[in-house]
């Protein structure tokens, strides 16, 4: 039983049913679009189409790449929409009726894009039209492009300066995405992330975007405006709500945003000082600055018929004007409308303010000039420019010399003395914002032609670019075909059904028109049709013509018979497009259904044998269907379908139209692996393109625009490979995934003191220096700023994988390292901090091959291979925003660069090279579109194998490129030819860069390093150095990287052998070289090992050396080589000697595998050499005495060898099963050992023979001198958590103290953990990331104060750090004791409330017997399913949550106050008593924060599947989204850049974003905590980190290093009597950071920061309240705390108590619980937000105590009763188990009386005549003693007339009849109970009914009661005798209530819930007119339906914002509200209906 649930208002969120795995969402999309391809017809006939020639070659690739390019040369059109009347009319639709509505696109298309075409600071055009941001030059005839936007340009803002142009975008609403579908979570932070709208502030001059703004707005920006200084950029947005934001657009912060108006807004602009304004539909607001914060004022009219609709407004000097519908400016002084004046007989559509003077343009189609007084100028009539002048547009020139005046037909330029027209025509002509769908190419000329919907026919000079004809047709035109003697021209007629505007006359609908040329003078005009014509050809000789029709017709007409019909043909769809063949006897035509149809023009038939088709050759190529366009569809799979085509001339390229994008194929183009060239800047569907006469240009046209492209040859090589290109599609955002698990750390730390090497395998050109002189590179995944002189590092460890390239830019401040793996990312950190600025994340690529800066570092560039093959991208870094990219083939790249000419002709144009394998490319940008070149080598040089290098020099104005190629040369580029070629090195040129002084350094795999100048257009060498005259190693001298200090004194050198070297230079003469860093040569570091008595260490490698280096000075000391590979290496324990094990390269064919060598440590003389196996050694170890060596082999044994006696051969132990030792550890007396395998098991022997031990109980108490084995009990727990978590173990190694045990995981992750770790629940590591695969060996320095890990090429050095322990003052040590529940008594109810539910009995609904307890009525009426024409929006909340939930309620940055409710963030401005959401879970919230300054908010849920969402603290609006596993504590830092989440599980994750704004979220960490319990997280750091978490009597310090956090546990309570912490705050002012926490037993402790430690430490405490201090803020210079005495303290930053007050005391309405939940404090109105335990929040004033109640409600277990107010259409009523009753005013949002009960109560009801309430009391718990009794009390005293009780249990429901006669009172008990409506006595008891009865409707005459009960009954009574009534003998009763959610009216709404409990029904109530019902579901759900709702059809409009079931829902008296009870929050939320319409 399907049904249509739609949501309403918000998006709602619900992604359980969801992958969130982009790539299977992609699998499905391109698995949909192959199967749509193959669903189509002629895709199953296209192989039987195959030409003969090509018959053989079926299985050959056949023309994949295009060899040409196209470039954007003009663009015919201008974005210029206006306010049509229609929209200014006011629209009304009655509440109930079914009639049309107004459309969201119809709605937004009135919204117009207006005042958008300006003078530029030079005198030039500046305009936009589709996605072109454009500037013309009016004197050059040249257009300049801003191509950068991915969506229709909407809004244009002009900078003050007038060099500068910000531009707003549409967002994916418009693209497809319905913002009011019930969407999951994590498409909705997809579409935050890469389908949120842009704005864009771009140079008019280079095209180039200069800040790039997104992340707020939604589905798109409708206004834009600078201030006055152009610092402020004012945007609103296309939202419901218009939310309005003012950025900082400089540094892209947003300062302040909010909500404008549900009407319609249609300007914005600044005002005076910070003033902004906006005017749309009957208003005008004023944003005004006060103080911090902008304050909404409405515009104040003056008298009632001034108020008008205001179309635009400008400031004038210290006023604002506006234009209105009515035709009149108003003048605004203040917020006043202080003068108006008439100024056009329509309305005033534009206004421009200059220095100079006022231009007006109104919809009269006048301009009128005034002075800046106002004083009426001249008046001119643009009437006459054009069939279409609505002005849209006016702009008056600098000089005031000219007016600018946009239309709807074009944009003109007339003179401001006469108004006459300068140019003599438009500057820019266009359709009239009309969809242009017929183009057509004349055949001999540079002419093309176009119709469209506005009824013109243009044709267009290709080469003058401008219109040279136009003529008015008269109707719609769909096709335009010219004769191929370009003598005549045919015009099709027909609307586009989808163009609402059309008004397309259905006389001339399929007809068609032949016009002449010359003159476009009607020849002939026919109608054979009446569907519109699709297209129309002639055949090759001009013969004939071909018609297609919408009416699955071909018409054939006979030219020279004066266009008689020839034929008809009939197809079976609409025809597409037609193709004559060349011989004229074939028309293919391409059909809407996918068909393919042949028709020969002989017989008129339609050909069924497709193989005889195969070799006809086509005139033409406009049918997308067939065998040469087959491989375009594949293509395209990601972006729709193929709309048009067209084939060049020279039969070489193939042009298609798909979706938004241009793409350019090879012709033909049959593979499936065809790849294209695409072109973007169109704003819709492409409808047709051509190619013009003689290929030299392709038109494209869609929406209203035409875009005319240059078309390029490539011009490649022909030795070159092809090129393929092809633009990825934008990546999503990524959706953070959290995991963790519960874990506790040890006493000590790890801190990261050094990592050792240099990495240069697979990475050139990665060894910079910084802008002070310091060494920067990269190793495994760490980027390093080393200082030699001290020998200190900083590091950047913020890479996912390995790095495997870095960039610097030309100001060396920015460095960028790209990485490998599933999550390859960008990197771009500061070279002197090593702080992270910018990370950028890639999708589907797995590495990023290497990357460059632009000249001015404003842009990066990067190779990036995919599984696809590599692509170019370049990003605007800072915006992590990617301009354009291209498929660069799959061709190895080995290096890019930006050319110094990348911005040329003040052109928006990058030009980037290449070189890889086999090319040199040069790549050309122009916004989106990116086109390339191949190099032309000739004969100065030969095509290389490989280039390796690049960089560009700049002399004599020319820009060469130089580029190092494989053997050795440099090859120099001039114009992308190669001019000059020079050997430089013997062999491969791996790096070369141009110095700052204009030189060339070069450096060669033949070790040499090489200066070089440019003399004479010739290299010239001036300097040579040999690499082996450095000191080192010299494994290794090619050299991978070479760079040269800014003075030109340094030169440093990186090699293969991973050795930096460094050449001091003084004029041109090596003075000094140095080896600053080295490491081992082979990317694999195999084996290390500690010192027994010194802080040094050893590593063995494949590279056949052992280096000794030095811990404390952190340098290599000493090294050997020898002529094998090492693998394992050991001390012995006296430290004399050295054992080292052979290993075994796979490329080595003489191996000494198995060798065993024993070095002295002094001298390094080899001492003893054997070799008992020929496979690699696998582990060594000597024993603790020295006295035997153990030896691991490949070949499943292990040797023990006597050392004392020459190492003889002691004992061999087999190792059973095949398999092999990995590790061996000795025991304390050497007497046994012990083994791990390959398999994890652990093997015990005797060193005695060797002999196994079976039982490993046996040892038990032996003690063991190591701990390597990565098996056995000790760390047994270990094991557990290392398979749950796929990180297995790949070494360990135990402190020398034996209390700590270091881990390395498979993937890198080094943990320390206490030792042993037998118990899984005792596995509680530190974990660090140092490395990025599997860990080979640990050790311990020989005094356990450092830690060395391996794994691959990198040796890190870590410092253990010791436990740290701070007390106040000397205090007892005392047993650590957890927190106890210090819950108050509301927060008990939550626990009542779900044992409640625990035992509440569920019926499943699988079975309804009420649904057969009826029968239809003999008048059925009939079931409107359709939606219903109303729409509910959430007004009003009435409720704070505060159970489970820390500072539930703060100040925003406006002063509105920010607190949550279910599932609900609510912004409440109490003192205009409205309300802003957030809504966009469905779970409720757990934990709440906002940012310092008020600005961003974020909320988090518990549970699995959670969300945290961040949002905008004013307004409400989504900035992000993360999945994540629950978060019950969330905390900014300090600066707002860090968010911190701790779960239920105490796992917590640290995110960052860059910017601040909350729109770039990246994940920084992720870890665990040992504080159970915690009650608080706060950043308490000067620098952000270290987080504090508090919670019982402990406490942990985390800091941030790298991608770890760094623990440092603090036990609170063990000092200071076992006393808890329950809240904290940071506070730095006066530069003085400290820590203020709140205790259990009313403390507060003071912490600083000291020296001694990393963190805080507790100094001093002050006794503050009675009992728990819960809740501390930051208040001025002091603070201010509140208590569970609700006492609120106030206190300096000594801990001086300034003044107390209590808030029972201070406060008019008392607080039912006098308990304090948490703080806030306005700094601006020195104001004290108080929530209390039961719900009240109040805002105190700090001077003088004065209290407003913000909101309140019912605070103690279930909310039941409602009851609106039967006179007064605002007022209703509650009643709850806390036992008070509240009368609420829906308009006033404030409940206006209150009368405390001494009971609880659950049901109530108003007296027909609303003077009287019937209470109904009692409850599921509580006092059972007055279950069942009744209250008659005075609705306006509220006191209490009568009390009785004749029931035993709750009383349900109430109702009175409809005569005031009897009051019914259901019950628990199954009984309903009738009482005289005037005495009150009983008159009679109903029967009993089986189950508790939940709801009751009187008869509408009194006689009848029905009733719904628990299990699902319903059930008739009696009133005249209480007895049961059969239903079905009564189906024609009206009730006069409908609250009983069963019956046959209503049984609609519970068809799709059948199966589902939390789906069941629980409430309902149907409208006073009933045709509208709104309905509550036991889940949370609410919802309406159209009324009755019997069909299982029914469409319902739902909200699921609730997180429990929904106890009441009814409609106010008028019918204009819904009131809604959450039964387990018990919040009060009000709806209010309105009709669905926009306007």
């Amino acid at each position: 039983l399907a049904k249509t649930i739609k949501s309403f208002n918000i998006d709602n969120s619900d992604d359980e049913d969801e992958d969130d795995n982009n790539d299977d969402e992609k699998k499905m999309v391109c698995e949909e679009q192959r199967s749509t391809i193959n669903n189509m017809p002629w895709y199953a006939i296209k192989d039987s189409l195959t030409p003969s020639k090509f018959a053989d070659k079926r299985k050959t690739k056949i023309s994949t790449t295009p060899k040409s390019q196209m470039e954007l040369e003009w663009v015919y059109g201008y974005e210029a929409s206006s306010l049509s009347q229609s929209s200014l009319s006011p629209r009304s639709l009655s509440p109930i009726s079914s009639t049309a509505k107004v459309t969201a696109s119809e709605a937004k298309e009135h919204f117009g894009c207006r005042n958008n075409v300006r003078y530029t600071d030079q005198g030039d055009l500046c305009y936009h039209a589709a996605m072109a941001g454009i500037v013309y030059d009016k004197n050059e005839h040249a257009q300049r492009f801003h191509l950068e936007h991915t969506g229709r340009i909407l809004s244009f803002a002009l900078h003050p300066g007038g060099k500068l142009v910000a531009t707003g975008e549409l967002g994916g609403e418009e693209e497809g995405r319905d913002m009011h579908e019930n969407k999951n979570i994590r498409k909705e932070c997809k579409y935050v992330s890469s389908s949120l709208p842009k704005i864009i502030i771009w140079n008019v001059e280079t095209m180039q975007s200069v800040r790039i703004i997104r992340g707020f707005h939604t589905g798109g920006i409708d206004h834009l405006a600078f201030d006055s200084s152009g610092n402020r950029l004012a945007s609103i947005g296309r939202h419901p709500d218009a939310c309005l934001s003012i950025y900082d657009w400089r540094e892209s912060k947003r300062l302040f945003s909010s909500h404008t108006s549900s009407r319609a807004t249609y300007d914005l602009s600044f005002g005076n000082d910070d003033t902004v304004v906006s005017c749309g539909k009957n208003h005008v607001y004023f944003w005004i600055k006060e103080g911090k914060y902008y304050i909404k004022r409405r515009g104040v009219f003056g008298c009632q018929e001034n108020v008008q609709t205001q179309l635009c407004i400008s400031r004038c000097r210290d006023k604002m004007i506006s234009g209105t519908a009515n035709g009149y400016l108003y003048v605004w002084a203040g917020r006043s409308c202080a003068k108006t004046i008439k100024a056009h007989q329509g309305s005033v559509d534009a206004i421009h303010v200059s220095d100079r003077a006022i231009v007006s343009g109104g919809s009269d189609r006048k301009v009128r000039l005034w002075t800046l007084s106002l004083l009426k100028g001249a008046i001119f009539d643009v009437g006459v420019f054009g069939y279409s002048p609505a002005i849209t547009s006016v702009c008056l020139s600098r000089d005031a010399s000219k007016v600018l005046v946009g239309t709807e037909g074009g944009v003109h330029e007339i003179s401001a003395a006469d108004g006459s027209d300068i140019n003599n025509g438009p500057i820019v002509a266009c359709h009239f914002n009309r969809e242009v769908q017929g183009l057509a190419v004349h055949p001999l000329k540079e002419e093309f032609c176009t119709v469209g919907g506005d009824e013109t026919i243009r044709l267009w000079d290709i080469s003058i670019k401008n219109v040279v004809k136009m003529v008015r047709l008269g109707a719609p035109a769909r096709c335009v075909v010219y004769a191929p003697s370009g003598e005549f021209l045919v015009v099709g007629f027909g609307g586009n059904k989808n163009d609402c505007n059309s008004d397309a006359s259905p006389d001339r609908e399929g007809s068609f028109v032949v016009l002449n040329e010359s003159n476009l003078s009607i020849i002939h005009e026919a109608r054979d049709s009446k569907q519109p014509i699709t297209d129309a050809k002639f055949s090759l000789d001009g013969h004939m013509l071909a018609l297609g029709s919408a009416d699955h017709t071909i018409r054939l007409y006979d030219v020279t018979d004066n266009y008689g019909i020839y034929g008809v043909v009939k197809t079976k769809s609409p025809i597409k497009n037609l193709d004559f063949s060349e011989d004229g006897g074939w028309i293919q035509a391409a059909c809407s259904d996918g068909s393919l149809v042949f028709v020969s023009v002989n017989d008129l038939s339609i050909e069924d044998n497709i193989s005889a088709i195969r070799d006809v050759t086509w005139c033409t190529q406009t049918c997308p269907f067939g065998w040469t366009t087959a491989g375009a569809w594949p293509a395209v799979k990601h972006s729709g379908n193929v709309t048009c085509c067209d084939r060049s001339e020279g039969e070489t390229a193939l042009v298609i139209g798909n979706g938004l994008n241009v793409r350019l194929f090879r012709y033909p183009c049959n593979d499936d692996s065809s790849r294209s060239n695409v072109y973007h800047g169109h704003c819709s569907n492409i409808q047709n393109v051509r190619f013009a006469n003689g290929d030299s240009h392709v038109i494209s046209v869609a929406g209203g625009c035409i875009f005319q492209w240059k078309h390029l040859d490539n011009d490649e090589s022909d030795n070159e490979e092809e090129n393929d290109q092809e633009l990825f599609d934008d990546s999503p955002a990524e959706v953070w995934n959290e995991t963790g698990y519960d874990q506790q750390f040890p006493g000590s730390s790890l801190e990261l003191a050094f990592i050792y090497g240099y990495n240069s395998w697979g990475c050139r050109a990665n060894l910079k220096f910084s802008p002070e002189s310091q060494l920067i590179y990269s190793t495994d995944n760490a980027g390093i700023i080393f200082e030699k002189s001290t020998q200190q590092q900083l590091y950047n460890m913020e890479q996912h994988g390995p790095c495997t390239c870095l960039a610097m830019s030309s100001c060396r401040r920015f460095v960028a390292t790209g990485s490998s793996g599933p999550t390859a990312t960008i990197v771009v950190w500061d070279s002197i901090s090593a702080k992270t600025i910018n990370m950028i994340k890639t999708c589907n690529v797995d590495k990023i091959i290497c990357s460059s800066f632009s000249d001015d570092g404003s842009f990066l560039a990067s190779a990036e291979h995919t599984r696809a093959g590599n692509k170019i991208v370049i990003y605007k870094w800072r915006d992590s925003f990617r301009m354009c990219a291209s498929y660069a083939g799959s061709q190895a790249i080995h290096g890019v660069k930006f050319h110094p000419s990348s911005i040329s002709n003040s052109v928006n144009q990058f030009n980037l090279v290449q070189v890889g394998y086999k090319h040199v490319k040069f790549w050309k940008t122009c916004g989106r579109n990116m086109t390339l070149t191949s190099a032309k080598i000739g004969r100065k040089g030969k095509l290389q194998q490989h280039f390796y290098s690049v960089d560009c020099l700049r002399k004599n104005g020319r820009y060469y490129t130089i580029v190092g190629t494989g053997n050795g040369h440099l090859y120099v580029f001039n114009e992308k030819k190669l001019s000059t070629s020079v050997k430089a090195h013997e062999s491969n040129v791996n790096s070369i860069l141009v110095t700052q002084s204009g030189r060339l350094a070069s450096g060669g795999e033949d070790g040499f390093v090489k200066i070089w100048e440019w003399k004479d257009k010739h290299m010239k060498c001036i300097l040579t150095f040999d690499l082996k005259q450095c000191p080192g190693t010299h494994l290794s001298n090619k050299i991978w990287g070479v760079d040269v200090s800014d003075d030109g004194c340094k030169i440093i050198a990186g090699t293969k052998g991973n050795e930096i070297h460094e050449l001091i230079v003084k004029d041109d003469q090596i003075l000094h070289e140095n080896s600053i860093n080295c490491g081992h040569s082979e990317s694999y570091v195999c084996d290390l090992a500690a010192h027994p008595s010194k802080n040094e260490y050893v590593t063995a490698s494949f590279d056949g050396t052992i280096r000794f280096w030095d811990i404390e000075n952190t340098i290599q000391v000493k090294f050997i080589s020898l002529d094998s590979p090492c693998q394992v290496i050991c001390y012995s324990n006296n430290g004399q000697y050295i054992g080292v094990g052979i290993g075994k390269k796979e490329s080595e064919k003489k191996s000494k595998a198995g060798t065993f060598v024993i070095f002295k440590e002094a001298d390094l003389v080899k001492l003893h050499s054997g070799r008992d196996s020929k496979t690699p050694v696998l582990d060594m170890k000597f024993s603790p005495d020295d006295s035997i060596l153990a030896v691991s082999v490949l070949e499943s044994y292990v040797c023990l060898y006597n050392t004392m006696v020459g190492y003889t051969k002691r004992a061999v132990i087999a190792i059973p099963g095949n398999s092999w030792v990995r590790s061996i550890d000795f025991s304390h007396d050497s007497q046994y050992i012990r083994m791990s395998n390959n398999i994890n098991e652990v093997l015990f022997t005797e060193t005695e023979n060797g002999y196994p031990i079976p039982s490993e109980s046996k040892l038990k108490n032996v003690k063991w001198s190591s701990h390597n084995t990565p098996s056995g009990w000790q760390v047994s727990g270990l094991l557990k958590h290392s398979s749950n978590l796929a990180d297995p173990i790949s070494a360990c190694s135990t402190s020398h103290n034996g209390e700590e045990i270091i881990i390395i995981g498979s993937s890198g992750t080094i943990s320390l953990c206490q030792y042993p770790c037998a118990d899984e629940m005792k596995y509680f590591p530190k974990k660090y990331r140092g490395h990025y695969e599997k860990g080979t060996r640990v050790v311990w320095s020989h005094d356990d104060s450092y830690v060395v890990t391996v794994s691959g090429g990198s040796v890190v050095q870590w410092k253990l750090l010791p436990k740290l322990q701070g007390s106040i003052g000397a205090q007892n040590e005392c047993q650590s004791k957890k927190i106890s529940d210090i819950s108050s008594t509301s927060n008990i109810s939550a626990d009542i409330a779900d044992e409640k539910e625990q035992s509440r009995d569920i019926i499943q609904p699988s079975s309804m017997p009420w649904l057969n307890e009826m029968s239809p009525p003999s008048k059925l009426e009939d079931d409107n399913v359709s939606k219903p024409c109303y729409k509910l929006t959430l007004d009003y909340i009435h409720a704070c949550q505060n159970i489970n939930l820390k500072s539930c309620a703060q100040y925003n940055a406006q002063g509105g106050i920010v607190h949550t409710v279910s599932s609900v963030a609510v912004i409440t401005n109490h003192l205009e008593k409205k309300q802003q959401f957030h809504i966009r879970g469905i779970k409720e919230i757990a934990s709440l924060a906002l940012t310092n300054d008020g600005r961003i908010a974020a909320t988090g849920n518990k549970g699995t599947s959670a969300k945290i969402l961040v949002w905008d603290a004013l307004t409400g609006t989504s900035l992000f989204g993360i999945n994540s596993d629950g978060s019950e504590l969330l905390a900014f830092s300090d600066d707002g850049i860090f968010l911190a989440s701790v779960n239920e599980k105490n796992n917590i994750t640290i995110y960052k974003s860059l910017s601040g704004e909350w729109t770039d979220v990246i994940k920084v960490a992720s870890g665990s905590s040992h504080v159970h319990s915690l009650m608080f997280a706060i950043f308490v750091g000067e620098s952000n980190f270290p987080l504090m978490l508090g919670g019982g009597d402990m406490c942990t310090f985390l800091k941030l290093e790298g991608q770890s956090l760094n623990h440092t546990p603090f036990e609170f309570g063990k000092c200071n009597d076992n006393e808890s912490l329950l809240c904290g705050i940071f506070t730095n002012r006066f530069d003085e950071p400290k820590v203020f926490t709140g205790t259990q037993r009313g403390r507060i402790v003071c912490w600083t920061h000291t020296p001694e430690t990393s963190h805080p430490m507790p100094y001093k405490s002050v006794e503050g309240h009675r009992s728990e201090v819960t809740s501390l803020e930051k208040a001025g210079t002091g603070l201010i705390s509140g208590g569970r005495d609700g006492m609120v303290h106030i206190w300096d930053m000594a801990m001086v108590k300034l003044k107390s007050f209590r808030v029972f005391d201070v406060v008019s309405v008392k607080p039912s619980i006098n308990s304090i939940t948490s703080l806030s404090y306005d700094p601006v109105f020195s104001n004290i937000l108080v929530e209390m335990d039961g719900g009240e929040l109040y805002e105190i004033a700090k001077d003088n105590n004065n209290a407003v109640l913000v909101t309140e409600m019912h605070n103690k277990c279930e909310l039941h009763g409602l009851a609106m107010h039967p006179v007064e259409s605002t007022i209703y009523a509650t009643c709850g188990d806390d036992a008070i009753i509240r009368i609420w005013d829906i308009k006033r949002h404030k409940a206006v009386r209150r009368k405390k009960l001494d009971c609880e109560s659950r049901a109530i009801c108003w007296s027909p005549d609303g003077k009287f309430l019937c209470v109904g009391l009692g409850s599921s718990f509580g006092d059972v003693s007055r279950d069942g009794s009744f209250l008659i009390i005075d609705a306006f005293t509220l006191n209490i007339v009568f009390e009785d009780r004749k029931s035993k249990n709750w009383i349900t429901d109430i109702k009175y009849d409809p005569l005031n006669k009897n009051i019914a009172m259901s019950s628990g008990d199954g009984h309903i109970y009738i009482h005289d409506a005037k005495s009150y006595k009983l008159n009679l008891r109903s029967e009993k009914v089986s189950s508790s009865i939940t709801g009751i409707d009187f008869s509408l005459g009194g006689e009848y009661l029905r009733a719904s009960t628990a299990d699902f009954q319903l059930v008739m009574f009696s009133v005249d005798d209480g007895s049961k009534v059969s239903l079905i003998d009564y189906p024609e009763i009206d009730w006069s209530t409908h609250t009983c959610p069963f019956g046959w009216n209503v049984q609609g709404l519970w068809n799709p819930c059948k199966q589902n409990i939390d789906k069941n029904v629980a409430t309902i109530d149907v409208h006073s007119e009933k045709k509208i019902v709104t309905f509550g579901l036991v889940g949370g759900t609410v919802g309406i339906g159209n009324f009755p709702a019997q069909s299982e059809d029914m469409t319902l409009l739902i909200s699921d914002i609730h997180s429990s079931s929904i106890s009441k829902v009814r409609f106010s008296k008028k019918g204009d509200y819904v009131v809604v009870l959450d039964m387990s929050s018990r919040a009060i939320m009000q709806y209010r209906l309105t009709p669905e319409f926009l306007l």
